[in-house]
């Protein structure tokens, strides 16, 4: 990655050729990584340039009017997770409490440590809980997405009071997310004494626009 003038001198004295071919080829190296590094390249750049901002892990592009970046993406950084519940934990009844998830489909960008999901990039995010539980719920369960522990989206709450071996209730909740501070874990609420059935709760989300 570089971070070089886009443009040949004109100005300075004699140019000689190899320093043009030098200066060309850091030209075009800079073009081809979108100015990638950690510091600003404003003083480079013109509008609708783009920079691999490498100190954020950020795609920007420089505003119609070259006076800032806009953030358009994140910049290789698989900012997806899912996670199936733990086996063996028993939900309390008749009263909130996370979900404890480890087993890991992908969470290549290090998003969930603990049963918590922390983002390191600021945006939004799409979260998805699937709570489905074996036999012990007698009347409620119903998911409910934390951010900050406290409650946002609230999931389905089916009549579950005919029974039944495996019932099953999800949530989604779009959310912003600072990329530093901001948590969101999954929480369910259920009659009864259930407890996560079949490897089939899972706790997901992904980031949909970057701030």
């Amino acid at each position: 990655m570089t971070q070089e003038a886009i443009a040949l001198r004109t100005s300075g004295g004699a140019y000689p050729g190899l320093e043009v071919v030098q200066d060309v080829n850091k030209a075009l190296d800079t073009i081809a990584t979108d100015f990638a590094g950690p510091s600003d390249p404003a003083a480079l750049a013109g509008p609708y340039m783009t920079w691999a901002d490498t100190g954020n892990m950020l795609l920007k592009r420089r505003n119609a009017a070259n006076t800032g970046w806009v953030v358009e993406d994140t910049l290789l950084r698989a900012l997806a997770f899912r996670y199936k519940a733990i086996g063996g934990q028993v939900w309390t009844s008749a009263a909130w409490t996370r979900v404890n998830v480890g087993d890991v489909d992908y969470d290549p960008g290090g998003v969930v440590t603990d049963s918590v999901a922390q983002p390191q990039v600021p945006g939004y995010y799409l979260f998805t809980g699937v709570v489905h539980a074996g036999s012990g719920v007698s009347s409620r369960l119903v998911p409910r997405i934390y951010k900050n522990g406290t409650g946002q989206g609230w999931g389905c709450d089916p009549d579950l009071s005919a029974g039944g071996a495996v019932v099953a209730s999800n949530v989604s909740s779009l959310m912003y997310m600072n990329g530093t501070t901001d948590t969101a874990e999954l929480y369910v609420f259920q009659a009864g004494t259930g407890k996560p059935a079949g490897g089939t709760t899972e706790f997901s989300g992904v980031l949909i626009r970057a701030a």
